[in-house]
C-alpha cells in the first residue's frame, strides 16, 4: 500500500501558532491513520521570509515527528525570495528524508506546484494556462487559500486553516489523500480538517445580524450570535449602515478580547452619515455630518473618526 498525503499553505504565524500546532498534530495523526508513506507540502510553510524562532520551532517539532520521507515546496512567495535564498532550505539539511523542491513531477503522472492557472474562478494572480498541465494525471496547486476543482485534472487544494476573510464562504480546509498511488486500486480522498478555527462574519444591520458561513445565513440579535459562538472563531463584524454603527460599537468593545481574530468593517458610503443629519437638500455633505455629530450623542473617539473620513 503506497499512501500520499498532499497538503499546504500553513502561513504560520507568531499570533497562530496554537492553531497551526493543532493542525500539524492533526496531520500526524492522518498520517498514523491512513500508514501514509510520503507527504508533499505546496508551500507557503510561513508567511514571511524571516521566520521567528517560535515559528520556526512549530514547524521544526513537526518535522521531527514525522518519519517519513517529506516532499517540501520552497515557494517564491511569502517564505522565499528565490529556491536559492529560502528559509525553507535549511529543512532539508535537518533530516535526509527532507527535499526542498521548487515543485514536484512525477513523471506525467503528478505535479505539485504553488501558483494559480488562469482558468480557476477564483483567480487572484494567475499566470499559467491549464493546458500547459494537460500531460499529467494529476495537479494538486497551493497559493490559492481556497479548495477549487477544475476540470480535468487540476486541485488547487487550498490552505489548512482560514488565513483571510476571503475564504469565509469555504465550507472546510483539507488535505488531500492518494490511496494505493499507482496501484489498480488506486483513488483520491479530500479530508477536512477538524483543527481549523472557523472564520465567520457577522453582519449587522439595524441591530440585527446576519451571521454567515459557508451557506447559512440566520438573521437574529447580534449580541446573541456572538455570544454563541467559540473564542476559536476568527470573527468580522461587518456595519451595513450607519446608525447600526454608531449604535452598537461602543457595545463591541467587551468581545474584541473573546475572539481569536477579530475585525470590524464600515460597509456603508460616508454620504450615508451625511443623509442622517440632513435636513434640507441644499446643505452640503460636510455640514450636514457636522450638524448631525452636534445633534447625537456620539463619543468623541467616534466623531474624530468620522470627521477625519469626511475631509
Amino acid at each position: 500500500m503506497s499512501n500520499i498525503l498532499i497538503t499546504g499553505d500553513f502561513h504560520i504565524k507568531d499570533q497562530d501558532l496554537e492553531e497551526c500546532t493543532l493542525i500539524l498534530h492533526e496531520l500526524i495523526e492522518l498520517k498514523n491513520k491512513y500508514h501514509v508513506v510520503k507527504m508533499i507540502i505546496t508551500g507557503d510553510t510561513f508567511d514571511r521570509v524571516s521566520p521567528s524562532s517560535q515559528e520556526l520551532d512549530c514547524f521544526s517539532k513537526f518535522v521531527k515527528e514525522i518519519d517519513i520521507p517529506i516532499i517540501l515546496l520552497s515557494a517564491n512567495s511569502h517564505e522565499s525570495t528565490s529556491i536559492e535564498e529560502s528559509v525553507i532550505n535549511h529543512f532539508g539539511i535537518l533530516k535526509e528524508n527532507i527535499t526542498v523542491v521548487k515543485e514536484y513531477i512525477d513523471d506525467n503522472y503528478l505535479f505539485v506546484g504553488h501558483f494559480i492557472v488562469n482558468e480557476s474562478k477564483k483567480n487572484y494572480g494567475g499566470s499559467v494556462p491549464k493546458k500547459t498541465l494537460d500531460k499529467y494525471k494529476y495537479v494538486v496547486l497551493g497559493h490559492g487559500h481556497s479548495y477549487e476543482l477544475i476540470p480535468r485534472n487540476i486541485c488547487q487544494l487550498g490552505s489548512v486553516r482560514y488565513v483571510d476573510f476571503a475564504e469565509v464562504n469555504d465550507k472546510a480546509k483539507k488535505v488531500l489523500l492518494i490511496e494505493n498511488y499507482k496501484e489498480e486500486n488506486e483513488k483520491c480522498q479530500f479530508i477536512a480538517l477538524n483543527s481549523s478555527y472557523a472564520m465567520r462574519d457577522v453582519i449587522i444591520e439595524q441591530k440585527v445580524a446576519t451571521a454567515r458561513s459557508g451557506e447559512k445565513s440566520e438573521e437574529q440579535k447580534w449580541q446573541d450570535v456572538l455570544n454563541s459562538l467559540s473564542e476559536k472563531t476568527k470573527i468580522r463584524v461587518i456595519f451595513k449602515d450607519f446608525y447600526s454603527y454608531i449604535n452598537s460599537i461602543n457595545e463591541l468593545e467587551q468581545y474584541k478580547s473573546k475572539f481569536v481574530l477579530f475585525q470590524i468593517k464600515k460597509d456603508f458610503a460616508i454620504s450615508d452619515i451625511a443623509l442622517a443629519g440632513a435636513k434640507s437638500q441644499t446643505i452640503n455633505l460636510k455640514d450636514s455630518l457636522l450638524a448631525y455629530l452636534k445633534a447625537s450623542k456620539i463619543s468623541d473617539e467616534i466623531k474624530s473618526i468620522l470627521l477625519e473620513e469626511i475631509k
